[in-house]
């Protein structure tokens, strides 16, 4: 596993989300944040960003409890590193 798996992983999820696939797009993001989670450090930026991404496709498809979950660790991890 790396960041570059990580990388062609969400760009996939971008790929299916264009399609309006958002329930596809939001699993391969779950995806992408645990490979993150283990070749990132746990306040790396790009984790952060990945969780809005993510935040906001669990929005499209109304997992409001989801989405909230995700914005809030998202905050945790900018509060550490602003």
């Amino acid at each position: 596993e790396s960041v570059q798996l990580a990388e062609v992983e969400e760009n996939l999820a971008l790929l299916e989300a264009h399609r309006g696939e958002f329930r596809e797009a939001a699993q391969i993001m779950g995806d992408v944040i645990a490979i993150e989670g283990r070749t990132l450090s746990v306040d790396d930026p790009r984790i952060a960003q990945s969780l809005a991404t993510y935040s906001g496709y669990f929005a499209k498809i109304n997992q409001k409890a989801q989405a909230r979950q995700a914005q809030e660790r998202r905050r945790e991890i900018r509060r550490t590193t602003f």
